[in-house]
């Protein structure tokens, strides 16, 4: 079985080869860009373990209700995290 890739392979990977991985690397990523901006995030998934998996980060607003946000990882959803 495959080992999975640290944030700083998979920014290594990004830069040198032009790849970014996975839902599973990307929801990673997310996570680790969220915490290490102090934001509450958690991981999600569905259909785990079956062909059909998907995980994704669900990030929690500090600023109230109702203004969760859910990021489904792909590389624009990830990219405009890592903008700022």
């Amino acid at each position: 079985m495959p080992k999975q890739r640290s944030v700083s392979q998979m920014k290594e990977d990004r830069e040198r080869l032009g790849v970014t991985g996975n839902c599973y690397d990307l929801a990673i990523w997310l996570l680790d860009e969220f915490d290490n901006d102090g934001i509450t995030a958690y991981p999600i998934g569905h259909d785990l373990g079956t062909d059909d998996a998907h995980v994704a980060v669900m990030a929690l607003d500090e600023e109230g209700p109702g203004r969760n946000s859910l990021s489904s990882p792909k590389w624009e959803s990830i990219s405009s995290a890592l903008r700022h």
